[in-house]
């Protein structure tokens, strides 16, 4: 994606860029119009074989001509390819976020760090991001994990190389596919479902793509070429049309979260795309295809969209037309990566090139200019929140939980009444307390909301709600509660906002609540896919069963965006106080105490 310097390096072959370019389309539609193109993530794992083999044919080649490989110019290179268009975009994210954004802002500084250090892959695994799911805003560098993956390679490629070029071509193949299957079994060992974000975002689990087009170029360079007549010939007529094929459809119809595809779907698209380089540059018709001018034009200013595509992306993605959106993020994302091929990284990728020296006074003026973006960038981090209002409303919710007197824990540990001593001189038995009036379960929504409605619900309050909850788990809390007895006269349960539901849970959650006579069910809004069918659910369940009650806080919240933190589902103090409302509301007051009949001639 990002391994072309100089004009006449490898990364200006037509058929490359082309291929770049193909791929690039493959990851803007799966970011910017999900489902059309399923498979469009597998477009990075061909950017990686694309670096791999520009890089090793450049440094074989260099180390061909003069015998050694310079890793000073080499790193000098890198950076200049790299820094200056990266550079750019973080300074934008630090001024414009904070405007447009300002609820996912306290992300920028450490996104920044971990991007400029290119350390962002890890900082995701060590956060336990998810590539595959999210609520609300994901971070506005998260693609920046296949750059960081990159920038390591770099560091390493030059060494490997080095050794490589000494080597005798079967040493040198053996070592490239010895080290593709020790990254394919740690993709395979590292797999969870049914998120396998670690493996996805893994140095180790993905460096056999470099390492793949690294092979490419051992065997395709001059150094002991592998590669015979008879081969390229059958190649062109066979393996490139089935490598197009293999290629094609796994961009289409790859499942992202698939056992298979963790290692076989990505070592596939390794293998596919190696073909196609390696036929692509021959005379043909793949040659021809891949050389035209609109891949080519695109290929050659990857590097910029695919940097300036998400941020966008993250900026759209709660629009309510989808395909405004991604047409807005991807015209958007074209003309801001071609501004910054043409303004920012030509400049850089040339600047080795012998030119006049400037004079003294606009090496100053430039110096000046540099300490001044940098100290201005500087301040506007510092003065960015740090805090997650989301982590910090959840960490306050689960303090009020956690000091909660639990009515069901405290009937537990009466002591019996003392039946041994006359009752004139026996001392009186502490009372029973009642059972729970009213029993909340419920997720990290509820967890936030907890100080308002435990406010709300007075000292005869229960609260029971968990970060991460799903459905199923619920019905295990609340068969706790009828197990132990001491369900009162209403229960709330507000779950669905983790995954979607079936009935046959929420019917079983609602047998284990039988006997009570209010039972509340608030149905949900979460800015995910699921959020329609788990609200429908639960209304068909309040229909089906008499007694349960259906608040709709979906409804009751539609014109309230204000009452949202930045993900759309977790709630500010305003939101707090409105959810706390809707619920306390909805419970039927207690009926009046029962008054017993004084008894004649008592007053």
């Amino acid at each position: 994606m990002a391994a072309d310097g100089p004009a006449r390096e490898r990364s200006r072959v037509g058929p490359i860029d082309g291929l770049r370019g193909v791929a690039l389309v493959a990851v803007l539609l799966y970011h910017a119009a999900p489902g059309t193109v399923r498979g469009g993530f597998l477009g990075v794992e061909a950017f990686f074989v694309l670096s791999g083999y520009l890089l090793t044919g450049l440094l074989l080649d260099e180390h061909r001509r003069t015998g050694r490989i310079a890793r000073l110019s080499y790193g000098g290179r890198r950076v200049r390819r790299i820094y200056p268009a990266l550079v750019a975009l973080l300074a934008a994210l630090v001024v414009f976020v904070p405007v447009l954004d300002a609820a996912n802002a306290h992300r920028l500084p450490l996104d920044v760090l971990s991007s400029l250090g290119g350390l962002t892959n890890w900082r995701l695994i060590a956060d336990g991001t998810s590539y595959f799911a999210h609520i609300g805003n994901p971070s506005y560098v998260r693609h920046l994990w296949s750059i960081a993956i990159e920038l390591q390679f770099y560091l390493l490629c030059p060494f490997l190389v080095g050794w490589l070029a000494r080597r005798r071509i079967k040493v040198a193949v053996g070592a490239l596919v010895a080290g593709i299957a020790g990254s394919a079994t740690l993709m395979a060992l590292l797999y969870q479902s049914p998120d396998p974000s670690r493996a996805y975002f893994g140095t180790d689990t993905r460096v056999g793509a470099l390492l793949a087009g690294c092979l490419v170029a051992v065997l395709l360079s001059r150094h002991g070429d592998a590669i015979g007549p008879r081969f390229r010939t059958t190649a062109s007529q066979i393996a490139g049309p089935v490598a197009v094929i293999v290629f094609v459809a796994l961009m289409g119809f790859a499942n992202q979260t698939s056992r298979l595809l963790y290692p076989a779907g990505f070592l596939l698209t390794q293998l596919a795309t190696g073909t196609i380089i390696a036929v692509a540059l021959r005379p043909g018709w793949l040659t021809t295809s891949l050389a035209h001018r609109l891949p080519r034009w695109l290929g050659r200013r990857s590097y910029g969209i695919y940097l300036w595509h998400w941020p966008l992306v993250v900026l759209t993605l709660h629009w309510s037309s989808r395909l405004a959106a991604g047409v807005v993020t991807i015209t958007s994302a074209v003309i801001l990566g071609a501004l910054s091929y043409g303004v920012v990284e030509k400049r850089f990728m040339h600047a080795s090139r012998p030119r006049a020296l400037p004079s003294l006074r606009t090496r100053r003026l430039r110096a000046v200019a540099i300490v001044a973006a940098v100290g201005t960038a500087v301040v506007l981090l510092v003065r960015i929140p740090s805090t997650d209002p989301i982590a910090h409303s959840l960490r306050v919710g689960q303090q009020v939980l956690a000091h909660q007197a639990d009515p069901a824990a405290a009937a537990a540990t009466v002591p019996p009444t003392p039946t041994t001593v006359a009752a004139a001189a026996a001392p009186a038995a502490p009372p029973q307390p009642p059972p729970i009036d009213v029993l909340a379960i419920g997720d990290s929504v509820m967890v936030g909301a907890a100080p308002a409605l435990q406010a709300r619900l007075g000292a005869g309050g229960f609260i029971d709600a968990h970060i991460g909850r799903q459905f199923d788990e619920g019905i295990q809390v609340a068969k706790s509660y009828h197990d132990r007895g001491v369900l009162g006269r209403a229960v709330v349960v507000h779950l669905g906002d983790n995954g979607p539901i079936r009935p046959s849970e929420v019917d079983a959650l609602l047998d284990q609540l039988a006997g009570v006579p209010n039972i509340l069910l608030v149905n949900v809004r979460v800015a995910r896919d699921w959020q329609a069918e788990v609200n429908q659910t639960l209304a068909d369940a309040a229909a089906r069963h008499p007694g349960v009650k259906l608040v709709d806080w979906f409804g009751f919240s539609a014109p309230h965006d204000d009452w949202f933190e930045g993900d759309h589902t977790h709630l500010n103090e305003s939101g707090m106080t409105a959810f706390a409302d809707a619920i306390a509301t909805a419970i039927p007051p207690p009926p009046p105490p029962t008054t017993l009949p004084v008894p004649h001639g008592v007053s």
